[in-house]
């Protein structure tokens, strides 16, 4: 029980930090301080279709939700990881 959330709880490290990273750069470039890029753009495009990014997808558990949907089960999910290793 313990192991499995650990490495749950690694696997969502990494997903956190790609969906982080990935965000941050296309800020970034939206803002001009970097140039735009294919990956960027399709961020863009995926944020405006309400779909999950390919990066992220890669990262994630499967699902088959809408971004939103998506999202807000990662946010449950987060917490019910944060209580399994408090």
């Amino acid at each position: 029980y313990i192991i499995s959330s650990l490495q749950e709880s690694d696997r969502m490290i990494v997903l956190i930090t790609e969906i982080n990273e990935t965000l941050v750069e296309l800020e970034l470039g939206i803002s001009g301080h970097l140039n735009i890029s294919e990956g960027m753009e399709k961020l863009s495009d995926s944020l405006q279709l309400n779909l999950v990014h390919d990066s992220w997808q890669a990262r994630a558990y499967p699902s088959l939700k809408p971004l939103a949907s998506w999202f807000a089960d990662l946010l449950l999910r987060i917490r019910q990881l944060v209580a399994w290793t408090s």
